[in-house]
């Protein structure tokens, strides 16, 4: 490993405290604009926003956290983090774009690689920032697939609290969020795209969701295309059914022929 992987993994530098404090500050406005809708007491509000806060905090010490648990982590993080310095994040200090579009085009390893690269070009972070992110794209990703859950529930919701709590903290989430792995990112695809399937109470609302729905689709393609190709499938095939959907359709049609 190269001795730039080996700081990004070892130091935690100003930008990994400046991007946490700003994700930080994000999770309140995130947590009202998903749930706050929806009927959910103040209480909860809060202990969500707590809980978020806790979590994205985790990542300063998620190898603490490993040690206590008596674990180890695995080499494949490391081997991410080392060929994103080595290979793609020169390419982007010697403005060679193309090069680096071409990684992010590609799939699986690469694709990952890439989008680490780019996190620690834009805000000059560490892994830790990376982790950070994880967390918060996860977060986000629980809140997204909550709002769908209720979305679907008739209301009042105020008076259930566990299933909240269970959608967007299940253990095994926070547990692989807080690594420098796929798992997060994946994750995050995953709940935007079963999200699209909520009809939008506006244009633009309309507009937001499709937006995210096809970042989220490029995502999951470029990390697991098998595995995100069978939801996309499914998520269409109820959209169709959907009024209005046909505008979306083929605007759909139409990239994919490009």
């Amino acid at each position: 490993m190269s001795f730039g992987a080996e700081r990004a993994i070892n130091i935690m530098s100003i930008s990994d405290v400046a991007i946490i404090s700003l994700l930080l500050l994000l999770i309140p406005k995130l947590v009202e604009t998903y749930l706050a809708a929806y009927g959910f007491d103040r209480y909860l509000r809060m202990l969500i926003i707590i809980g978020g806060i806790l979590w994205i905090s985790a990542s300063i010490s998620s190898e603490m956290i490993y040690q206590v648990l008596g674990l180890v982590r695995g080499t494949d993080g490391n081997k991410y983090a080392s060929l994103a310095y080595s290979s793609v994040l020169p390419a982007l200090e010697t403005q060679k774009y193309g090069q680096v579009l071409n990684t992010l085009l590609s799939t699986d390893i690469q694709f990952f690689v890439a989008y680490q690269a780019i996190i620690y070009y834009l805000t000059g972070g560490t892994v830790i920032t990376l982790i950070a992110t994880n967390c918060f794209l996860t977060f986000w990703g629980g809140l997204v697939l909550t709002r769908l859950v209720y979305s679907l529930i008739p209301p009042p919701h105020s008076g259930n609290r566990i299933l909240p709590i269970i959608l967007i903290f299940f253990p095994s989430v926070v547990f692989w969020s807080c690594s420098s792995l796929k798992e997060a990112l994946m994750y995050w695809s995953i709940c935007h795209v079963y999200a699209f399937v909520m009809p939008s109470k506006s244009f633009r609302e309309n507009c937001w969701s499709f937006f995210l729905f096809i970042v989220a689709c490029f995502v999951g393609a470029g990390i697991r295309g098998h595995l995100i190709f069978f939801w996309v499938v499914s998520v269409l095939v109820v959209k169709v059914f959907q009024r209005g959907f046909w505008k979306w359709g083929l605007i759909l049609l139409f990239m994919l022929r490009r």
